[in-house]
């Protein structure tokens, strides 16, 4: 078989019981697919969720200039616990309602 032209899955569909005999570097590409195709997945599902919601999500530089701080204090903050980021479409956003309650907070 020719590297680019199988797909271990629709095999399993078609032959559950087939034995298969593979290179590691292929099953290490397959898995790689696997885990893309379900990150991609997973992300979608998330997004609609999110946009389902009324929740907005900023960048970390828009939070850093919402809060006037600096990298520094918006990694100290998010180790510990206090605004967590959250990943929206492969990139990392925080909650406008949680940083509504640090504001809160803050003196």
């Amino acid at each position: 078989m020719e590297r680019d032209n199988y797909d271990l899955i629709a095999l399993l569909q078609k032959v559950p019981t087939a034995t298969v005999s593979l290179q590691l570097s292929d099953l290490n590409a397959f898995s790689r697919r696997l885990i893309a195709q379900t990150r991609e997945e997973y992300e979608r599902e998330i997004t609609g969720r999110l946009e389902s919601r009324n929740e907005v999500y900023l960048s970390s530089d828009a939070v850093k200039q919402t809060l006037k701080i600096s990298n520094t204090t918006l990694w100290r903050w998010a180790k510990a616990g206090m605004l967590v980021p959250v990943m929206v479409g492969g990139q990392k956003r925080y909650r406008q309602s949680d940083i509504d309650k640090l504001v809160e907070l803050r003196p």
